[in-house]
């Protein structure tokens, strides 16, 4: 095994973005304009500015294909994901049912039955959509109330769209809710696994003649980004996402924000002998990470690293 390590000084720029700047835009033969708005009440610079829309709709409908290169701004974007598999599930009694959550078996999911009862979904990145293929539909009048983990304990979505109607609709469905305010939904470790926790639970129960069954659940995070170089107080943009381009694009910007991105190992980005390019273009916080904290721009693990490891410096290590 060998290590090589290179390190960069930088300038210091105030946002994380890792995006080309500049780019020839492809019209698509459907373009769906996207309206943002500055409420902050300040002129924002170099802003990373997200919206809702759901890749998995998309992807359905045949306005899109489900890796997203048939698509284009005129700004830097990133889509969002289509369905993912979630990162872990467990069930009333705590009992690790994720691989039933993320297997085609039937009726393998352990759903919620009686008052009080939950069922915990985890992910790798804060989501807005969560979809859930139920087998056996419940027959019941009850309440499921859908829940996010802030940190210290489970408390309610906001304006939750279920479209399962609490377990009562047979089939893939899905469930939707407004993000958290920033901050209240962090990465937090339950059941020895650290993730984007969140729940439903039965929160009131008249009566139960047959309790719901699941076969499978995915993610999704519902939340596209795009960029502006500035945007004055109370401006209104039309930012236009342009479907089904006829040229294909060759990569996708890289949004990873303060939270980051986590993926699932992808076993052929290994390095080889063959020729191989790690490319980074703009803005990068490139100040020094915290005390006893990393502060990682992209790696995967064994493969390769790169990481802020001081106040203007970044290292690169390759594994060969």
């Amino acid at each position: 095994m060998k290590k090589l390590l290179l390190f960069l000084s930088v300038a210091l720029l105030p946002p994380l973005l890792l995006v080309g700047l500049v780019f020839a835009q492809e019209i698509g033969l459907n373009i769906a304009p996207v309206l943002i708005t500055n409420t902050s009440g300040s002129v924002q610079s170099r802003v990373q500015l997200p919206f809702l829309l759901s890749s998995q709709t998309l992807i359905d409908g045949d306005w899109m294909d489900a890796d997203a290169l048939f698509t284009d701004m005129a700004e830097p974007y990133m889509p969002a994901t289509g369905q993912v598999r979630v990162l872990a599930c467990f069930d009333d009694v705590a009992t690790d049912e994720t691989t039933a959550c993320n297997n085609a078996t039937t009726g393998d999911m352990t759903l919620p039955t009686a008052v009080n009862e939950i069922y915990e979904f985890a992910f790798d990145n804060q989501a807005r959509h969560l979809w859930v293929n139920v087998d056996t539909a419940a027959v019941a009048s009850w309440t499921v109330e859908w829940q996010h983990y802030n940190g210290s304990t489970y408390v309610a979505l906001s304006n939750v769209t279920d479209g399962t109607n609490e377990f009562v609709i047979a089939g893939l469905n899905r469930v939707n809710w407004d993000f958290p305010i920033a901050g209240s939904w962090p990465e937090s470790t339950l059941h020895s696994i650290t993730g984007y926790w969140m729940r439903a639970e039965v929160t009131a129960v008249s009566s139960v003649t047959t309790p719901p069954v699941g076969t499978q659940a995915w993610y999704e995070t519902g939340r596209w980004w795009t960029f502006a170089e500035s945007m004055a107080i109370s401006e209104q943009r039309r930012f236009d996402l342009n479907l089904d381009t006829s040229t294909p694009r060759t990569f996708h910007h890289y949004y990873p924000h303060t939270d980051g991105i986590s993926a699932a190992d992808e076993a052929g980005m290994e390095l080889s002998t063959d020729d191989w390019t790690i490319e980074i273009k703009g803005y990068i916080d490139a100040t020094a990470p915290a005390s006893g904290a990393a502060k990682k721009i992209a790696f995967k693990g064994g493969v390769f690293e790169i990481e802020v490891v001081g106040e203007g410096v970044i290292q690169v290590q390759i594994t060969e």
